[in-house]
């Protein structure tokens, strides 16, 4: 037998799944059939103490998986990432998907800082993702997702002041007028959201600690004055074409259940308006979120 043939009954043991072990002599035919994801190899033999014919099929399990996953996901280029464990027989091949995973939170936004006087606690509530783009190298690892969403703040000013535009358009806070028995007013601002978000499950029921930053596009900013005078009239003023930032950046954190229920903090580090054109005042944020 030549060493041809050696090396292909030793590839050929070498893929079968059977437990014993099978030594073959006097082999003069050898046939390899490709059909499809699958290998046939059938061997002939004349030695009289074994005048047999063997077969051993196999499969390509790399185009199964792969076929499997494209109903799926999109593959990414991350080959250098791929994870298997021969031992268990586990294998993930990193990949990306596209997910629409409606998360809609509510909270609390408490004004920061020293400069923040006359504002005080208000409200935020918004669509945190409405869309997201999904990569996770390992199966049941860290996931880094980037998504898009909307939100709607809105801060309170005291009670005992009032706010005014200047002639330059800055927005300022002032004691109100003392013939008003009730004054304040609101600050609001409508953003589209794009959060970058680092996951990170613990166990496996979903449970999950989470980080991120957020850009937050400032596309429509408002002040709204209430007052009440003595004689019982009621004056609304509201103001626009304010000179809020266009673009800030926030960072979050989560824990709870995807999907499910989890609670939030959020950090505005930035003054939302522009220097001297508006209340310079950051905000921390507290509440919950809804996974869908």
């Amino acid at each position: 037998m030549n060493l041809k043939i050696l090396f292909t009954l030793a590839a050929a043991a070498s893929m079968t799944t059977a437990a014993s072990e099978k030594v073959l002599t006097h082999v003069p035919r050898v046939v390899i059939t490709q059909s499809g994801d699958s290998t046939v190899m059938s061997v002939w033999t004349d030695s009289l103490a074994d005048p047999s014919t063997y077969r051993w099929i196999t499969h390509d399990e790399q185009s199964e998986n792969m076929s499997e996953t494209r109903t799926l996901h999109f593959q990414l280029p991350f080959a250098d990432l791929i994870d298997k464990n021969k031992n268990t027989g586990n294998s993930h091949n990193p990949y990306g998907k596209l997910t629409c995973p409606v998360s809609i939170y509510a909270g609390a936004a408490i004004p920061t800082g020293k400069s923040a006087s006359g504002i005080v606690t208000g409200w935020e509530i918004g669509v945190r993702e409405i869309a997201a783009a999904e990569i996770r190298p390992r199966k049941n690892g860290t996931a880094f997702r980037l998504g898009a969403g909307l939100g709607w703040r809105v801060m309170n000013v005291d009670k005992s002041l009032t706010m005014r535009v200047s002639e330059r358009q800055c927005l300022e806070i002032v004691t109100a007028d003392p013939a008003a028995v009730k004054a304040g007013g609101q600050i609001s601002t409508f953003h589209i959201t794009v959060p970058f978000t680092i996951e990170q499950p613990i166990g496996s029921r979903g449970f999950s600690i989470s980080a991120g930053a957020e850009l937050h596009l400032n596309t429509y900013t408002t002040a709204s004055v209430k007052t009440e005078l003595i004689s019982g009239e009621k004056v609304t003023n509201t103001y626009k074409g304010l000179h809020q930032r266009i673009a800030t950046i926030e960072f979050t954190g989560m824990l709870g259940w995807t999907p499910g229920v989890a609670v939030y903090v959020r950090y505005a580090p930035f003054n939302p308006f522009i220097d001297g054109y508006g209340p310079d005042y950051k905000t921390i944020s507290v509440g919950g979120m809804l996974y869908f």
